[in-house]
Order: C-alpha cells, then sequence, then structure tokens
C-alpha cells in the first residue's frame, strides 16, 4: 500500500515500509523517493505503527550507519506520532479542517510540529499523510 503526500498539483509518493524490514531496506526506499517527506511503518493489517521521518532518519544513520544496517525499522521508527482517523468519501477533508489539523497537532504536540499527521481509514488502516510542514493544505491518499 501506498499514500500521498500534500500537493494538489503533483502528489508525492509516501513509501509504507512493514514492521519485519530493516534499516537498509528503509534507507533504499527512501532513496527511491526522494521528495517523501516520510514513510509510513504498517503491521500486517496496514495499520500505522510507527513514522520514519526522512531527515531525522538520515541523521540517525549517518551516526552510526554500520550499526543500525541490518537493525529491524521498529529501533528507529516514531511510534508517537499523530493520526486522524479520515472523514467518509462523501465529505473529504477541506482545506480549513486540514488547517486546523495542522494547528492543533502544533499546539497539543510542539515537539511533533514538523512531522506528518498519518490518515487512516475508519478501520485503522493507513490511507495517506497530511505534511505538516507543507505549505499547501490537501491531503495525501492512497
Amino acid at each position: 500500500m501506498t499514500g500521498y503526500a500534500s500537493d494538489a498539483a503533483a502528489p508525492t509518493f509516501v513509501p509504507q515500509l512493514n514492521t519485519s524490514q530493516t534499516c537498509y531496506e528503509a534507507l533504499q526506499l527512501l532513496r527511491s523517493y526522494p521528495e517523501a517527506p516520510c514513510a509510513v511503518v504498517c503491521n500486517s493489517l496496514a495499520e500505522p505503527v510507527g513514522l520514519v521521518m526522512r531527515d531525522r532518519f538520515f541523521l540517525q544513520l549517518s551516526s552510526s550507519f554500520l550499526g543500525y544496517y541490518q537493525t529491524d525499522i521498529t529501533k528507529l521508527m516514531n511510534t508517537r506520532f499523530l493520526s486522524i482517523v479520515a472523514p467518509s468519501a462523501d465529505t473529504g477533508l477541506s482545506p480549513d479542517t486540514i488547517s486546523s489539523m495542522k494547528n492543533k497537532a502544533i499546539d497539543l504536540h510542539p515537539e511533533l510540529r514538523s512531522d506528518c499527521i498519518v490518515i487512516t481509514n475508519e478501520q485503522g488502516q493507513f490511507v495517506g499523510i497530511i505534511d505538516v510542514a507543507a505549505s499547501e493544505t490537501a491531503p495525501a491518499y492512497v
């Protein structure tokens, strides 16, 4: 499964990882999609369990790449991330709603102000992200 990051004109692919993948596999995947701000780590039911922000991940690897080479991505993913349930397909996410969510996220969790917000469906499965750092207010859907 995949998602798309915020940019109404040209959506950016957001890779999805599974919990058994290594940091090296995550690195290769993020290198394949240089525009992606993050990767979402999902369990076997496609439920998000972690978030890998590109810049932070690359910094972690650069400090000890050989030490993390075969380490599971679960060791470096952020398990504390913001998540919202997408409204039904009828209503969608309006630009005002997305802007409000970004502001609320920053107010509630200032330490996560540059992280993406993970969007799930009502069953808790990953469907996309909202890039908090992006100036656009379009959601990123699968």
